[in-house]
């Protein structure tokens, strides 16, 4: 797989400033801080909820599109079961607000490069998911009752598809899947790709916190 590695380290230079953009967010940041309050958990899943919903169903449509088998995590669901069990109401994402914040960043994927971008993003996200919910259930596990709900970011109970048993694995397959559909002369479409993924989840958490602005 050394092509893979290769590919890993161009998409990981391509999109260095998203991603120190996302891990710097006002509502992402303090998921790995020891002062974690719950209120920043829950504006952390609400904030993104919008992203991770726009860019599964872009994958989903490339997907469909390009008529290629891939074993796709949706963890959206795992995402709502959260902020359900958390007593947060969803953003909805059929006011005027969100659309006008996705649309600035929609992405349509039509080339298995940008699949492979996209794919990049959220598979990835999967990883440093593990690391946010330790630190979520080590600060937040006396501020609830019981263990804080945090299944979006373990990843233990999301609707995978048979055959697929870990993080980890789904990670390999990512990369496997990449090396096989994604030569070097595409990587540049891979990589904007990528960078209009992490834009995608950028939006949507600048949207206002109130799941009720712009009804």
């Amino acid at each position: 797989m050394k092509n893979s590695v290769a590919l890993g380290a161009y998409l990981k230079q391509a999109t260095r400033t998203e991603h120190q953009q996302l891990d710097q967010h006002p509502r992402l940041s303090p998921l790995m801080h020891s002062a974690l309050q719950l209120s920043d958990y829950q504006s952390a899943l609400t904030g993104l909820y919008g992203g991770q919903v726009a860019l599964e169903a872009a994958v989903q449509a490339g997907l469909e599109r390009l008529e290629l088998a891939y074993p796709l995590v949706l963890r959206s669901p795992a995402l709502v079961r959260d902020l359900g069990a958390l007593n947060v109401a969803l953003p909805n994402l059929n006011c005027l607000l969100y659309p006008r914040i996705l649309q600035t960043s929609t992405l349509n994927i039509r080339t298995v490069s940008q699949l492979i971008g996209a794919l990049y993003v959220l598979e990835g996200a999967k990883l440093g998911g593990q690391v946010i919910a330790r630190n979520v259930q080590r600060r937040l596990g006396g501020q609830v009752a019981g263990q804080v709900p945090s299944e979006f970011f373990t990843g233990a109970q999301s609707e995978a598809v048979e055959g697929q048993s870990s993080v980890s694995d789904s990670w390999v397959q990512f990369w496997v899947f990449a090396e096989q559909h994604c030569p070097e002369h595409q990587w540049p479409l891979a990589a904007l790709a990528a960078q209009q993924a992490f834009q995608l989840f950028l939006k949507s958490l600048n949207a206002p916190s109130s799941t009720d602005v712009g009804d």
